[in-house]
């Protein structure tokens, strides 16, 4: 009887722990380490954006305007308060922690007063990315620096971001001036947005399929794996996505964390997608009004390059477009989708997972934290044409306009020409409900009677 016991505890024991570098992916969604992307010890020559060849001429960057997501950073208060719940639960349970005793000792390891905050890691990120920035367009950059707009939200991890990306700046092109700017309106816009807010936000059906999905058999299998392995079925699928929260945290920050072995890399790629479904309708394709609340950002970014290639309007108060901006999740998806990027075939849904797996709308490589954007306007020597290029995390995308990475500025305007002439008024305004609608048009068919009969009356006088 002994040895069926020990026999017992030793299976039920086994669990299939993946080496913590292997996890070091883009797994993680939006909680994704930026160099978990993109590679930390690459090289990046000089000036390496600054010029290239089209159409056999060269062309050299005249004007950018880049815009980032914040850095890495703590959780938020609603994510650190779940985590403490969940390891309470289990600390509770006898069993849990006879087979785990690093949860009867675990305490979280964000402190609440840090919620948002960025970390040692995000400080990293933004430093290095200053100075992979610098070195990519140092010419210009050493040109124009006094000229360059950077401007953040309100959020202290935006300005966070821009202290230590100006810091690595520094280290490439020295000391200079610096303006800054504070602007939600523009960095925040799905804030301002009275249609956003009513028909996606607020609206109870914007998460359908990600419900579906989190109660559907994927997730099942997952739950039921993580439940083994904890040792208890006391955990529902909303608190095995807290304990992946807490894995990729710890694993981002501090580099290690035991929470990390109830995953396969399966499992952690099904809670990925169930991420992704939630982003792809609240800031991705499955709402227009997503896309489309980004024009008070699109209008103005075709304003500043169409000054560059038409020339200046007299009294024009926008800023020289030489702009470095930090954002967010929401500021930086909605743009995505807005240009026609990372578009699939396939919409994200709760039964199409095998379908997605090879998708392009990944937020763990397109939105990670310090996920970037970047619009490039070049000048070329003999034609005198302007051609824009787009990169995203640094790298040159293939543009919807032109199909290549690099279109004349001409045909990006003309193909985007919704972005650049929209009304964000207009786009944001809420439709007014059936009562009023009634109202006004009963009152305006009065009002058309009353003037049909006073015109009748007037030609009788005559």
């Amino acid at each position: 009887m002994e040895y069926i016991i020990i026999l017992t505890v030793m299976l039920f024991s086994i669990t299939k722990v993946i080496p913590q570098d292997n996890l070091k992916k883009p797994i993680f969604n939006a909680m994704t380490p930026y160099f978990w992307v993109k590679n930390i010890n690459e090289t990046i020559p000089e000036n390496k954006d600054g010029s290239f060849v089209y159409g056999g001429h060269s062309c050299h960057i005249t004007n950018f305007n880049y815009l980032f997501r914040h850095a890495a950073r703590y959780p938020s208060l609603p994510w650190i308060q779940k985590m403490d719940n969940i390891s309470t639960i289990l600390r509770e349970d006898p069993f849990v922690v006879a087979k785990h005793p690093f949860i009867g000792n675990w305490r979280t390891t964000f402190p609440k007063s840090k919620q948002y905050q960025q970390s040692v890691v995000g400080d990293r990120e933004m430093l290095q990315l200053g100075e992979r920035f610098g070195k990519r367009f140092r010419n210009n950059v050493r040109k124009n620096a006094g000229k360059i707009m950077f401007e953040t939200t309100s959020k202290d991890r935006t300005k966070q971001s821009k202290s230590k990306f100006c810091l690595g700046l520094e280290n490439v092109i020295g000391k200079h001036s610096m303006t800054t700017s504070t602007d939600d309106r523009l960095l925040r816009y799905y804030e301002y947005c009275g249609k956003y807010i009513k028909e996606v936000d607020q609206n109870n059906e914007t998460l359908t399929e990600f419900y579906k999905f989190l109660n559907g058999d994927e997730m099942k299998s997952v739950v039921n794996k993580v439940r083994q392995k904890i040792g208890t079925s006391e955990i529902e699928p909303a608190e095995v996505v807290t304990i992946q929260q807490i894995c990729a945290f710890e694993l981002g920050i501090f580099e290690k964390s035991k929470w990390c072995q109830f995953f396969e890399m399966e499992d952690l790629l099904i809670i990925d997608y169930l991420i992704d479904i939630r982003n792809y309708w609240e800031m991705g394709y499955g709402y227009n009004i997503n896309w489309q609340t980004s024009c008070a950002y699109t209008s103005r970014l075709f304003k500043m390059f169409r000054n560059v290639v038409y020339g200046k309007p007299p009294n024009e108060t926008y800023p020289e477009p030489f702009v470095v901006q930090f954002g967010h999740t929401d500021t930086i998806i909605p743009l995505y989708t807005a240009f026609g990027l990372f578009n699939d075939s396939q919409k994200i849904l709760a039964d199409n997972y095998q379908m997605n797996k090879n998708r392009t709308f990944r937020t763990s490589l397109i939105g990670p934290f310090s996920a970037n954007l970047g619009f490039g306007l070049y000048k070329c020597d003999t034609t005198m044409d302007y051609v824009i290029r787009l990169f995203v995390n640094e790298e040159p995308v293939v543009i919807p306009a032109c199909g290549q990475t690099s279109c004349l500025f001409s045909q990006f305007e003309r193909y985007y020409h919704h972005l650049a002439n929209c009304n964000v008024k207009q786009i944001c305004e809420v439709n007014t409900n059936m009562t009023s609608n009634s109202f006004i048009t009963s009152s305006d068919l009065l009002l058309v009677l009353l003037l049909t009969y006073l015109s009748c009356i007037m030609i009788l006088l005559k």
